[in-house]
């Protein structure tokens, strides 16, 4: 098992490192194979963060804390220092996120339409309207209309 991290960040575990906190060579808390698993799961680096820190919390939730004399070790407070950084990288992974929308040009959509060999849908826009018979869709701006 190893650890590293490179500066400047250009892989993707680092990145991960950085995003989780874990850049301490003194203090390793994530093997590289670890984040290299992750990665394999879940390739945005800030989620594989996120994810990293879950880990983290769960070895960290294994330790008790300890005090002896003046001096005392708080597992439970780095646990839940590593919880609120996953729910913070979740949430700017969230903001990350761009939505896809899924569609065809008006072009592509008439010569789907012209297909034939294509299954067509069962419903239309304006199926029942009545041929010759002027309504909102088929009449043009500005011209008379009565329903």
């Amino acid at each position: 098992m190893s650890w590293t991290y490179v500066l400047p960040i250009t892989a993707p575990k680092d990145e991960v490192r950085f995003h989780s906190g874990d850049t301490d060579p003194s203090r390793p808390l994530v093997q590289d194979e670890e984040i290299a698993y992750v990665l394999s799961k879940q390739p945005n680096v800030v989620l594989a963060a996120a994810i990293v820190c879950d880990g983290i919390v769960g070895k960290l939730s294994l330790n008790t804390d300890a005090r002896v004399g003046d001096v005392s070790e708080s597992s439970s407070q780095a646990a839940e220092a590593f919880r609120k950084r996953a729910a913070d990288l979740r949430k700017e992974a969230a903001k990350l996120a761009l939505p896809i929308f899924g569609g065809v040009f008006k072009a592509q959509k008439e010569a789907l339409d012209a297909d034939a060999t294509l299954v067509q849908p069962s419903f239309r826009i304006g199926q029942d309207d009545h041929p010759g018979v002027p309504n909102e869709r088929t009449t043009r701006p500005g011209e008379p209309w009565e329903p």
